[in-house]
């Protein structure tokens, strides 16, 4: 079932990747290497905060204010793991 986003007006976004059964019979390391590759930027990123918050602000238009409560480094740090 589908959510719908009205009914989470605080909630600004999420992330997730999703990928069918059939493309991880035929690449089955995906999931390791697209962690090993979020990982990667994740330690990338870490030393960088305000560059971080800046690409994030001309994606998305926010603030960096905003953009570092709504995707504050810690939480990407909790989804790579």
């Amino acid at each position: 079932m589908l959510d719908d986003a009205t009914k989470h007006p605080n909630l600004i976004g999420t992330s997730l990747t999703v990928v069918s059964e059939e493309y991880l019979k035929k690449f089955p390391d995906f999931p390791k290497i697209w962690n090993e590759a979020r990982q990667k930027a994740l330690k990338d990123l870490q030393p960088k905060p305000e560059e971080y918050y800046q690409f994030l602000s001309q994606l998305n238009g926010f603030t960096l204010k905003l953009n570092q409560k709504a995707t504050p480094i810690d939480l990407n740090a909790w989804i790579v793991k």
